[in-house]
């Protein structure tokens, strides 16, 4: 999956490095296994923190903000990311603190407490967060600073980003790009992996 995952990124022309953040625990596992699949550029393979947040900001801790004014980063987890959405995103964080892939809720959205309905919720203005999400590189690297500082954990960078003001557009994501949580999640994405080999 992380091999797929790699790929989009190495077909994506706005991507020019790529730094590799995996479990500490299992790093060796994960490096030896990946090796014959690391795309040309890849960078740099790091051992990661105990969170996703500490995993980053390894990753962060390893760019030169100079040379690579933006950042963008994306869950191992979804291998569906199509080169064109991850260039778009980038492109869109160009303009602005930041940009992530999202999609609009369609269903129907409750409110519930102890099991119990409490109100429907107007869905017009909320989306699903997805990755890749991308920001300038100071505007991440402070983020992360604040973060650590007030002992705050977010569930993505975008979380963190938020807390200082900055400004984050949203780009339409797409419904097949998948973070893979279960099983089931893994039968879709291998349909939809089967139907590109295909095409």
């Amino acid at each position: 999956m992380l091999a797929h995952t790699l790929d989009r990124f190495q077909e994506c022309k706005a991507v020019d490095e790529i730094i590799l953040v995996l479990p500490r625990d299992r790093i060796d596992e994960y490096k030896a296994r990946l090796d014959p699949f690391l795309p040309a550029k890849t960078r740099e393979v790091v051992a990661g923190g105990d969170t996703r947040q500490a995993s980053v900001n390894v990753g962060l801790r390893r760019i030169d903000g100079k040379r690579a004014p933006l950042v963008a980063v994306h869950d191992g987890a979804r291998p569906l990311a199509a080169p064109l959405l991850i260039e778009r995103v980038i492109h869109a964080a160009r303009g602005c603190s930041g940009a992530i892939a999202a999609v609009p809720i369609v269903e129907t959205l409750k409110e519930v407490d102890d099991g119990v309905v409490q109100r429907t919720i107007e869905r017009s203005r909320y989306y699903r967060a997805q990755t890749p999400q991308c920001f300038h590189f100071k505007v991440l690297e402070k983020a992360f600073d604040r973060a650590l500082e007030e002992g705050f954990h977010g569930t993505d960078e975008a979380a963190l980003v938020e807390r200082t003001g900055a400004q984050i557009r949203i780009v339409p994501g797409s419904e097949q790009n998948i973070k893979v949580t279960t099983p089931e999640d893994m039968k879709l994405v291998e349909l939809y992996l089967n139907d590109l080999r295909e095409s």
